[in-house]
């Protein structure tokens, strides 16, 4: 994502201009079962994808996706059925520079409901360390 908005030079190195490219970026994120369900590790995921992002989006219908560990791979129903409100707004707001997520399971079954490749939120970690 990050060489998306400034190519494959990465001879900057002012922490300025990296604020400035972060700023640019808009994510949309999609918190997984177990951290809605520990105090605390939501807020944890939020703090960290503003980080890397000025404009943060959380789809008001964003809950379980269905996948239920692996049930989803067997019943495939589950996961079309739990993901279809929050495909429905995610695919009716704007394009956004990446979809994270925290969960394997649940990244694949958003990236097969709405059309887009979620990550993990540790890939944008990872692509906005710059050396």
């Amino acid at each position: 994502m990050l060489e998306k908005l400034i190519g494959n030079d990465h001879s900057y190195n002012e922490n300025s201009q990296l604020k400035k490219l972060v700023a640019e970026l808009s994510l949309d994120k999609h918190p997984v079962c177990s951290l809605q369900k520990i105090d605390g590790l939501e807020r944890k995921f939020n703090s960290l994808a503003r980080c890397f992002a000025d404009k943060v989006t959380l789809p008001m219908f964003a809950g379980c996706c269905g996948m239920v560990g692996d049930r989803g791979f067997l019943f495939p129903e589950l996961t079309q059925s739990a993901t279809f409100l929050e495909k429905t707004e995610v695919c009716s707001s704007s394009v956004f520079d990446g979809y994270y997520s925290s969960s394997k399971t649940c990244e694949m079954a958003l990236s097969d409901a709405v059309s887009k490749n979620y990550y993990s939120i540790l890939k944008l970690v990872d692509e906005c360390n710059i050396p």
